[in-house]
């Protein structure tokens, strides 16, 4: 898997990933990689 190509986009990550559960993140993330194809 590839990493995000922006280090604003890391952040944002990180901060989801602190805010809220395991599960929404995982959806956030799929949908920022299914935007980028």
């Amino acid at each position: 898997m590839k990493g995000p190509e922006h280090p604003a986009q890391t952040l944002s990550l990180t901060n989801v990933h602190s805010e809220k559960p395991p599960h929404v993140s995982l959806k956030l993330v799929r949908a920022i990689l299914a935007a980028k194809v």
